[in-house]
């Protein structure tokens, strides 16, 4: 099974402002709008929810500091730390099996998060 952390990003809340009037998060696929207060921090798969901020209100100042592992890095290993065209050159064979993967892959990324009732069952 796999356990890497694929598309995480980790996204903490800096500044002066009030969280219920300005730079509140969207969660466009979620349909939610969430106070996001300063110093709180959200971990959420960006590669797959869209995310976005309300307007930061005249008098508030905000920043956030945001932290991600690149895809690039993933896929260097997936390769055996090689560039996808030395993989091909090394191992075609390998080189093929990781290019027809690639058509599955988000699926295979999105089975690894846990589903509401899966977590349910953690609290019973």
């Amino acid at each position: 099974m796999e356990t890497r952390a694929f598309g995480w990003c980790a996204i903490t809340a800096l500044g002066r402002f009030n969280a219920r009037r300005s730079a509140q998060l969207i969660l466009w696929e979620l349909k939610l709008v969430i106070d996001f207060p300063h110093a709180a921090t959200i971990l959420l798969p960006s590669a797959v929810i869209t995310h976005s901020n309300t307007l930061v209100h005249a008098d508030d100042r905000r920043s956030s500091f945001t932290q991600f592992s690149a895809g690039a890095i993933f896929r260097w290993v997936e390769n055996g730390c090689r560039t996808e065209a030395k993989f091909a050159e090394e191992d075609p064979e390998g080189y093929e099996a990781m290019v027809a993967a690639k058509a599955t892959a988000i699926e295979r990324r999105m089975a690894m998060f846990s589903t509401v009732n899966e977590l349910c069952t953690l609290i019973d």
